[in-house]
């Protein structure tokens, strides 16, 4: 309990020089992109709207034939958010259903809102369910066949006979027949479940069900890793009928035009029932067709893993997509370059904004692939992204060419950029070193781990950190020659995710166990306390010292006071799956989520110095670090403007202890460490000290406590 005396001079020092206001008015909102995702499953209701069900943003709703699309808020009785969505299907009422990774989920009015059951499910991984002529649900999980009679309110696991139950697909034929799609293979029951047995005679090679689909006729179709198989006897015997790659998905049309679906970039027709194929000759590069479906006018529905949803009215031969409003992109890098550009890396490629983040639009890289890991600027007119191989771009993202081949690795995972022209980028098991901005390069792997490079920087004074994903950090002193392993205070296993360079030279680290500090250069770390969440997948710092970090799960978290503690600010951030923070040169702070999109807002800090007179003061006194401290401790302030400035130490009688500061000094952020003993090495009592800053007639103060 702090004293009398030290209450009466906190107080004294307060009012007699500063008043704080409580501002925070922090508030996110959804940009204008970038469009499209991930999208596993679409379902037509009976009203004729659309259901998309994301992999990791929930469900989106459409009433105007995918033209526009809406995200289906949660509630108390439905959390969808971050749920995958892995089935959609409906009953004979027209109730829907979606398989989720954290159970069944059921509307009863056309979408608009969702209930959550998971009773009796032992795995509530539902990955594929199918419904039976009488309404009775089954559910394929990771373990195994489950069955509910009460419309998915509870659940009877029915395994007999079942020898592999991760079940990955169930379908039920005319005769109430259920098939369940196995990791190794596929299972019959016509006992409504009860009792199981394997029906796979024909399949070769990788028997890995994704997918089965039963025509009118009882016509068996099944993907595989391994291609399509077909089985016109009921599944006792199958044939391979697709040759090559992953078939995902199957529909057919009122003309009987069966398509196939492929996790790669090809969609497949047959007009003889499954017995032989041909290519359509729409052609979208690894579009991962997931799931096929035909409107009742005809036109073909996809939901794929990197285009959103596309439409095509010529069963395949062309195709166009229909985002509007769909946000289900993974965005997990961002950059604003020289000009202003802000890009976004995404599982769908390139995206760029030219007006605050209202409109985006693809970047043409279409000769580089889709998936982006990494997009960065180098402050000097050059933009480097990730591929699969490093692009360059000297025109703000207009035009792209592959670094040269002196780079010969594949699939960068991370770039940093030191003085000058170096330019340091990492893979899985190597890094690459460039002095001239990019133009030829020097591979610097000595020293590095052979596997899990993720994340580089560069400090103020040159030297060169990489992090693993499970090897903690390392450091180079020598821009990239030789690297050692610095992990005193994290430990070796330590998942390193990014860097953020203090003006004072300290070094923040963040990973799934939180944030650490280093101040001496990585010879040791010390744990950042009361960071609200761990996986900590970014760091950023403002003009103004506030540091951010974005969470999986946790979303966005400021601290005021240099990591000593932290607010969360999600207000309006409806998806907290944040992974990338960018802060443009207006100040506006923005996050990439996973599975949706981009947010931005214009931050505002929960306190501000004010004087009596409240005008802002001229300058601000942060949380001295650390506190508590034995026997050195760095004190931090900023000043608006060059002044007077006195920093003093006094003990909690109020008397002076020690003058740090006392003089004129520049405008800008400035630091001193207090070391509590006196020249002979002699240290000052225990207990706690009042540092105090003045600046003309304006002070502020901050408490701190030494412990021996």
């Amino acid at each position: 309990m702090l004293s009398k005396a030290i209450y009466t001079l906190i107080l004294f020092f307060c009012f007699s020089n500063n008043l704080f206001a409580q501002t925070n008015v922090t508030q996110w909102q959804r940009t204008g992109g970038p469009l499209g995702g991930d999208v596993n499953e679409i379902l037509i209701t009976d009203s004729g709207a659309l259901i998309a069900g994301t992999r990791l943003g929930g469900l989106y709703r459409s009433s105007d034939a995918g033209q526009t699309w809406s995200l289906i808020p949660e509630s108390t009785g439905a959390p969808l958010l971050f749920t995958g969505v892995w089935d959609l299907v409906k009953n004979s009422q027209g109730h829907l259903f979606a398989g989720t990774n954290r159970g069944l989920y059921r509307s009863t009015d056309d979408g608009a809102t969702w209930q959550f059951f998971d009773a009796g499910l032992v795995n509530r991984f539902i990955e594929s369910i199918a419904i039976n002529s009488i309404d009775v649900l089954f559910a394929g999980t990771r373990a195994g066949v489950f069955r509910s009679e009460d419309n998915g309110e509870t659940w009877v696991e029915f395994n007999n006979g079942l020898t592999n139950t991760t079940v990955t697909a169930v379908a039920i034929n005319s005769l109430g027949d259920v098939y369940a799609g196995t990791q190794s293979g596929i299972f019959f029951s016509n006992d409504n479940g009860d009792n199981w047995s394997e029906r796979s005679a024909g399949l070769v090679g990788n028997k890995q069900i994704t997918t089965l689909f039963i025509t009118p006729e009882d016509t068996l179709l099944a993907g595989s890793f391994d291609g399509g198989f077909r089985s016109d006897d009921y599944g006792i015997n199958w044939k391979r009928v697709l040759m090559s790659g992953t078939s995902l998905s199957f529909a057919r049309n009122s003309s009987n035009v069966l398509i196939a679906g492929t996790a790669g970039s090809f969609v497949l027709r047959s007009i003889d029932n499954g017995l032989t194929w041909d290519a359509a000759t729409g052609f979208l590069s690894s579009a991962g067709y997931k799931d096929l479906v035909f409107s009742e006018s005809g036109e073909l529905l996809a939901a794929t893993a990197h285009y959103g949803v596309l439409r095509s009215g010529d069963n395949g031969d062309t195709w166009s997509r229909t985002n509007t409003g769909l946000f289900a992109l993974d965005v997990v890098s961002m950059s604003q370059s020289t000009q202003g550009s802000i890009f976004g890396a995404t599982s769908d490629g390139l995206f760029k904004t030219t007006d605050g983040a209202v409109t985006w639009s693809k970047v043409e890289t279409s000769s580089f692939g889709i998936t982006t890991t990494f997009v960065a600027d180098n402050n000097a007119g050059r933009l480097f992204a990730a591929f699969g191989v490093l692009a360059i771009s000297d025109d703000d993202g207009d035009t792209w060419f592959v670094a040269d081949s002196s780079l010969t690795a594949l699939s960068p995972t991370s770039i940093a950029f030191g003085s000058g022209s170096d330019v340091y980028v990492s893979f899985w098991n190597q890094a690459f070193k460039s002095d001239n901005n990019g133009d030829t390069w020097t591979e610097i792997s000595t020293g590095l781990p052979t596997s899990g490079v993720q994340a580089l920087g560069v400090s103020g004074t040159g030297t060169v950190f990489a992090g693993t994903r499970s090897n903690g950090v390392y450091r180079s002193v020598n821009a990239g020659t030789t690297w050692v392993e610095v992990n005193n205070g994290i430990g070796q296993n330590f998942d390193m995710t990014a860097f953020l360079f203090q003006p004072s030279g300290d070094v923040l680290v963040s990973g799934f166990d939180g944030v650490f500090r280093t101040i001496d250069n990585g010879d040791t770390w010390e744990k950042l306390g009361n960071v609200p969440t761990l996986g900590v997948k970014d760091l950023a710092r403002d003009s103004a010292g506030n540091l951010f970090i974005a969470s999986r799960g946790g979303g966005v978290s400021f601290s005021e006071d240099d990591g000593l503690t932290w607010k969360n600010i999600n207000n309006g951030l409806s998806h907290l799956d944040a992974r990338e923070l960018l802060i443009d040169n207006l100040g506006r702070l923005y996050v990439g989520t996973r599975g949706g999109s981009v947010f931005k807002t214009q931050f505002t800090p929960t306190s501000v110095a004010q004087t009596r007179g409240g005008l802002p003061a001229t300058f601000a006194l942060e949380p001295n670090y650390p506190n508590p401290f034995n026997p050195e401790t760095r004190i931090r302030y900023r000043l608006a403007a060059a002044g007077d400035v006195t920093l003093a130490i006094y003990n909690a009688l109020g008397q002076f202890v020690r003058m740090l500061v006392s003089g004129r000094q520049p405008a800008g952020e400035h630091m001193v460490t207090w070391d509590a003993r006196d020249g002979a090495g002699k240290q000052v009592a225990s207990g706690a000290y009042v540092c105090r800053l003045s600046v003309g007639q304006l002070a502020q103060s901050r408490e701190m406590m030494l412990i021996r």
